[in-house]
């Protein structure tokens, strides 16, 4: 199924359901597309991540983040229904095991597909400059390198 259309049938079914409560069917579809996006490649989970994102744990506070933002992606401007949530603080091997990081609300945003994959872009972009503006003296301490 395109994204497009993917896209306008998660919105019909959320906007067609009125109140707080989960609409129907939009956490199983949502769940499903998630874990799709993780198995055919395209997704970003690492091979030590892969039990975390099948765990009932991440199941549970991945749904009680997008019930949270009613299913909406929460990128500003951004009117797109939320299939994905992100770690604000990127799962690691050194936390994939802390809470903190893994199943904290304050550390989850509901995003949509595209949004996910531009921030996370960005922030690997940013990560790759970082690492790319240290180097190393004769006795192995980090250096910042000129700029230029």
């Amino acid at each position: 199924m395109k994204c497009g259309r993917k896209q306008a049938i998660l919105k019909a079914v959320i906007l067609s359901t009125a109140g707080d409560r989960k609409p129907e069917g939009v956490g199983k579809i949502t769940r499903y597309l998630s874990n799709a996006f993780f198995y055919l490649g395209n997704g970003m989970a690492k091979e030590y991540a892969k039990a975390f994102y099948n765990s009932k744990a991440w199941q549970q506070a991945r749904e009680m983040a997008l019930m949270r933002d009613r299913y909406m992606c929460q990128c500003d401007g951004c009117t797109n229904v939320a299939e994905e949530v992100h770690h604000k603080i990127e799962i690691t091997e050194k936390n994939i095991n802390d809470v903190k990081v893994t199943s904290n609300q304050d550390n989850l945003v509901s995003l949509c597909s595209e949004c996910h994959k531009r921030i996370t872009k960005e922030a690997h972009r940013k990560q790759k400059k970082i690492l790319q503006a240290i180097t190393f003296d004769e006795r192995g301490y980090p250096i910042a390198l000129p700029p230029g």
